[in-house]
């Protein structure tokens, strides 16, 4: 069982203003806007239905039940797996355990997770095959920080060992990513910077590795970009949308047959969801069941 406790924002996998780019459209132009946006969101959605072949990308909280197989790895469904909160059994708080594998979402216990099958009798008793239960009720956050909302607006940075900087609205990073600073006022040496999160003190403020304790004093203005987001789940998104966009007048999908004076327009569900390109770079991303 999955439960979303934290949704993201948005669940957009681009922004209007790169599909506007990719179409050559003038960014002052704005009466495809609304459309365009649509599609954006549709595509996103139906890359990462989550009964479809390719897994879920942006980032959010989620308290999963999984069962074990007594193997030294645990799955979790959403990946890459940012950070583990909690992993209870039957209540009981299990601590020793590592993330083994964030993209495989794979967590490791030197003890190996129980074995939660069932047991069945027949003279002796046995096990009985494919009866996991799941037990393990972990609490974790998972996936990537889209595009869309993820340049930050910073309102201030100290100057420390290891730089803390304020923003002026919920940042949404978690230890271990990576940001990068841009026109900031005053202390010009952090613009350009590539980087890493090493304390999140609040939902406005977190540290980076950054000695900055050299750098001129903070003044004004300045962005932080959050997005983490690989480029090519980005580009499987915008060629889909591009697709739909020019096929609006011609959806291949949509078919119609006349005999006499009966006219007939109906979907056709065989013809691919996505172009073959978005195929081509979607196909690393294939969920394993």
């Amino acid at each position: 069982m999955l439960e979303v406790l934290e949704p993201a924002q948005t669940l957009d996998l681009t922004t209007l203003e790169k599909v506007k780019q990719a179409l050559d459209i003038d960014p002052a132009d704005t009466s495809k806007d609304a459309l365009l946006s649509d599609l954006i969101t549709r595509v996103s959605s139906d890359i990462q239905n989550p009964a479809g072949e390719y897994q879920f990308f942006v980032r959010q909280k989620y308290n999963e039940t999984v069962p074990g197989h007594g193997t030294l790895m645990l799955q979790l469904a959403r990946t890459p797996i940012v950070e583990v909160t909690s992993v209870l059994h039957n209540s009981d708080p299990i601590t020793d355990y590592q993330i083994a594998d964030r993209l495989a979402g794979h967590l490791y216990r030197k003890c190996a997770w129980w074995w939660t099958a069932g047991v069945g009798w027949h003279l002796t008793g046995y096990v009985i095959p494919r009866s996991e239960h799941p037990e393990f009720v972990v609490e974790y956050k998972a996936g990537y920080i889209p595009p869309k909302n993820a340049v930050k607006n910073i309102t201030g940075i100290t100057q420390a060992a290891s730089a803390r900087v304020t923003t002026s609205t919920a940042h949404g990073l978690s230890v271990g990513d990576f940001v990068t600073f841009a026109g900031v006022g005053g202390m010009v040496e952090i613009n350009g910077v590539r980087a890493k999160v090493k304390t999140i003190v609040s939902a406005t403020q977190f540290d980076v590795e950054v000695n900055s304790s050299g750098f001129t004093a903070y003044t004004s203005g300045g962005t932080v970009d959050t997005r983490n987001l690989e480029w090519d789940i980005e580009d499987a998104a915008i060629v889909t949308v591009i697709d739909r966009f020019r096929n609006l007048s011609r959806d291949e999908n949509v078919k119609s047959k006349s005999v006499g004076d009966l006219s007939i327009t109906y979907g056709d569900r065989g013809v691919q969801q996505f172009p073959n390109r978005a195929l081509v770079i979607l196909e690393k991303y294939r969920r394993l069941v």
